[in-house]
């Protein structure tokens, strides 16, 4: 009964009760109003939770577009994973942490080879250090935006700085990277988070109370001008 168009938007329900719907329905109210779709990003966690909005978002766009007797909109809003968008950002400034926008994406497999192969140019205490154990760190300084100076000894200090420059070199990104590297990007470059601010000008984020602390500094510093900011 209240239409809510700008401005910060909070909805809390329990599960089953039709969030995610709401959620979409206000994307496709937001189009409606005027917002330009490409100015438009919607956020989940899952691939298939993303396609599911996805899916329908079009069949709304595409009934509102028949009602209107007006042909398709050739833009569409950006809906994925926090992931996802962390790679789309990625390819347009990879340039800025040394890759190319065909960079390679390590999964954890890639990852723990790729801290093994560091391993074997240290001599570490194997009761005290193993790439086993390093490897959800690294992931924890990512995910927590730590700084690995203030969490880490010497040697694993050491090794996730080899570790860093190995993934530069062979052009590559791991998992975790692909939300943490866009927010330093936005840290350290506040004329590329400022156009990406002005692209993205309403954020819409589904199960946000899932959230780390990467992924709640990646749609804050986006949100952060506009404040347009809808979650469930």
């Amino acid at each position: 009964n209240h239409p809510h168009s700008h401005g910060p938007l909070l909805i809390a329900a329990g599960a089953g009760s039709g969030k995610t719907k709401t959620l979409t329905n206000r994307l496709i109210k937001l189009i409606h109003d005027g917002v330009p779709p490409e100015h438009i990003i919607a956020i989940t966690f899952t691939n298939k939770a993303a396609e599911e909005m996805r899916d329908r978002v079009q069949q709304l766009m595409s009934h509102a577009n028949a009602t209107a007797n007006e042909s398709e909109n050739s833009s569409t809003p950006f809906v994925g994973t926090f992931h996802s968008l962390g790679v789309r950002i990625l390819k347009h400034e990879a340039k800025l942490l040394g890759r190319t926008p065909m960079f390679t994406i390590y999964d954890d497999d890639d990852s723990l080879s790729l801290i093994r192969q560091t391993f074997k140019k240290f001599k570490l205490e194997k009761t005290r250090h193993s790439p086993l154990k390093l490897r959800p760190q690294i992931g924890r300084m990512k995910n927590e935006l730590l700084i690995p100076e203030d969490h880490l000894d010497a040697p694993e200090l050491e090794i996730f700085k080899a570790y860093e420059h190995a993934l530069q070199k062979n052009n590559a990104f791991d998992f975790d990277d692909l939300i943490e590297k866009p927010v330093r990007i936005f840290q350290q470059h506040p004329s590329v988070l400022e156009r990406y601010r002005n692209q993205f000008r309403h954020i819409l984020v589904d199960e946000y109370q899932d959230v780390n602390t990467n992924q709640y500094f990646f749609v804050k510093l986006l949100a952060e001008k506009h404040q347009n900011l809808s979650v469930v």
